[in-house]
């Protein structure tokens, strides 16, 4: 995948995108940024995965030498066009702006679009030492606007200051040989092993640069000069950081428990200051709570603090519920969670980290008591105490809305103890989600059994259905119109399983959708089932539609056959293409995937749609009301 540097004006020139980089995407004034001046901005999301989105949130992170601090920013909206200002600090070497669909992080699965920007000095200037700064906080940071790294820029940030600075490059190799072994592992190869070879030669190596040898000669299957620069380390540094390493190692793969406990009680002997001490302790707690070994499991967890075990006690009870097992240690330690969150959500006693700004940790607050909320209902439910249960569920059904399966465990929930005096409150929930499109099929037919209770019979169910789930297919098709737009389709050529070559011309008065998808994508394979439902139902009515599903940012050299062993594995019958050298998806400028483009029978781009939803049911409406709206055009 490429980033796109913005040369034209309204953007910097320093300006690096994550996503599609556009003059009318971001335009920042000045052009330039300074230290200790605000820098005001505009922000289009028209021609970005956002251009559905009803509200837009922004957060900006500040880098510095030293770390990382966010910051809500306030967004102000004049038509499309979103803007705001940020207020430099005199320390800032750079920042991440970006812009997030605020619905989309009720559901866990972020929407989003962010932009690096480099920070100069009040002579213009970017200061030689902060290349490498960039590089390095980039690497470690731009995970937080939800997208991939794009090892090519940390690489080229690294090599520009290694020629301002060589006397400082091997502090920052570590970092640039994963960047070159990410972006082409064979190519990186030679490069990697010519500095090795360099820092080989150099007199004085700190304990830093002989794990850096013998790490990196062990990623190149170099086992000699591996185990020479192990056994050196082992002499020179007994207590230092490859030691500790290396005894955190063994402790993680002793499978007796009892065995382990000796090596933990060792490791904390020797490294009392360790930062794996409390991984391992949640480890050991983990083991001998699957033992039922509860004295074993109590003498860990008591000096564990609630923060740093509520989500091992949330895993364990969840594990148990569903086996229907230890239930009564499950309720045990659900309940401490759950109501451990509740607290914090009310009045945090917890520090906020730097890197996350003040909306987004009231938002992880209540994601956290979602969560444990959930856990704690459905151990409940296990049980058979339903109206316990129930003020749970729904709390966790109000914060994670668009979760069909956590709405499906509330009205299941709520359907126990539904009598025929409150019929009406469980009717009433179902239709709010039915209408909300974020009911299950299962829901559907708690909510057909109401109806038929009610009414006495099923006559007229089916429109009273469709009346439910008209309003919500009429706002769909209504912001979907708004989102098409006019674009020429490149012309493409792709190859299928028997190698023979298909082109756009070849659907020539066709609609086609196009689906960028790769073995390795998980949210690819989850909507699989759906999109085989929309392509069953076009094929039987109107055979105009066509279905190309694109296999792109494949690593294997057979990518043929590891996409026809995929297909026959989870038995898919879909027309796969592969996409030579990713050129197709570089021509419709995929920035990631999975990726749905919806071309019309002119040769037109309709609508584009990137990523998976929570609500995959949701989401397949859409798609298929994109469908609908093309083939009434003409």
């Amino acid at each position: 995948m490429k980033h796109f540097l913005c040369f034209v004006c309204y953007i910097s020139l320093f300006t690096f995108s994550f996503g599609q980089a556009n003059n009318e995407v971001l335009m920042l004034s000045p052009t330039q940024p300074q230290v200790g001046k605000p820098v005001e901005f505009a922000f289009n999301p028209l021609l970005t995965s956002l251009a559905r989105a009803k509200e837009i949130s922004s957060v900006v992170y500040l880098v510095d030498d030293k770390e990382i601090k966010a910051e809500d920013i306030t967004l102000f909206r004049k038509g499309d066009i979103y803007t705001g200002k940020i207020a430099l600090p005199r320390n800032t070497i750079a920042f991440f702006l970006t812009f997030r669909d605020k619905s989309t992080s009720r559901s866990g699965k972020m929407v989003s679009e962010g932009f690096t920007v480099r920070v100069f000095d009040k002579n213009q200037q970017f200061k030689e030492e902060n290349y490498a700064l960039l590089a390095k906080g980039y690497y470690e940071w731009c995970g937080l606007v939800g997208r991939e790294r794009d090892n090519a820029l940390i690489i080229g940030w690294l090599e520009h200051y290694f020629k301002l600075q060589p006397q400082h490059k091997r502090k920052y190799l570590d970092l640039y040989f994963t960047a070159l072994k990410n972006e082409d592992a064979d190519k990186s190869k030679p490069i990697i092993y010519r500095e090795l070879e360099s820092l080989y030669t150099e007199k004085n190596l700190s304990e830093n640069d002989l794990v850096l040898l013998q790490k990196w000669y062990g990623n190149l299957y170099d086992e000699d000069k591996k185990v020479y620069f192990t056994n050196l380390l082992k002499s020179r540094y007994p207590q230092g950081d490859f030691a500790v390493n290396e005894r955190y190692l063994q402790f993680v793969q002793e499978p007796d428990i009892y065995k382990k406990k000796l090596l933990y009680e060792n490791f904390k002997r020797d490294f009392p200051k360790s930062e794996n001490l409390k991984s391992m302790q949640l480890s050991l707690a983990y083991l001998f709570a699957n033992q039922k070994n509860w004295e074993g499991f109590e003498s860990i967890v008591s000096s564990i603090k609630m923060k740093d075990k509520a989500f091992l006690y949330n895993s364990l009870a969840w594990e148990w519920a569903e086996q229907n097992i230890n239930l009564d240690k499950a309720q045990e330690l659900a309940s401490q969670t759950a109501e451990y969150a509740k607290y914090q959500l009310i009045q945090s006693t917890e520090n906020k980290p730097s890197y996350i700004s003040n909306s987004q940790w009231k938002e992880q607050l209540k994601i956290n008591y979602a969560t444990f909320a959930d856990t704690y209902a459905y151990v409940l439910f296990r049980l058979g105490k339903y109206k316990p249960a129930l003020p749970y569920f729904k709390d966790a059904s109000e914060i994670f809305f668009n979760n069909i399966e956590v709405n499906e465990r509330y009205t299941t929930c709520l359907e126990q103890i539904t009598n025929t005096e409150s019929i009406s409150l469980l009717k009433n929930e179902l239709e709010r989600l039915v209408r909300a499109g974020v009911a299950s099929e299962k829901m559907k037919r708690q909510l057909q059994q109401c109806y038929g209770k009610e009414k006495g019979n099923l006559q007229g169910y089916d429109a009273y259905l469709e009346s439910l789930e008209s309003e919500l297919k009429k706002e769909i098709r209504n912001n979907l119109a708004k989102q098409m737009f006019s674009e020429s389709a490149p012309d493409f050529k792709m190859i299928d399983l028997e190698g023979k070559e298909v082109s756009l011309a070849d659907f020539k008065g066709k609609i086609i959708l196009l689906n960028f998808w790769a073995t390795w994508c998980e949210d690819c394979a989850a909507f699989f089932p759906f999109l085989e439902k929309i392509r069953a139902k076009y094929n039987k009515v109107n055979s105009a539609v066509v279905f190309l599903f694109v296999s792109t940012w494949e690593n294997a050299s057979n990518r043929q056959e590891v996409v026809k062993d995929f297909l026959a594995k989870n038995k898919y019958d879909f027309p796969a293409f592969i996409d030579k050298n990713n050129s197709v998806s570089l021509d419709f400028k995929v920035n990631h995937i999975f990726a749905k483009i919806v071309i019309d029978r002119n040769g037109k781009i309709r609508f584009k749609q990137t990523g998976v939803s929570e609500n995959q049911t949701l989401m397949a409406e859409e798609l298929s009301q994109m469908i609908e709206i093309v083939n009434e055009m003409n």
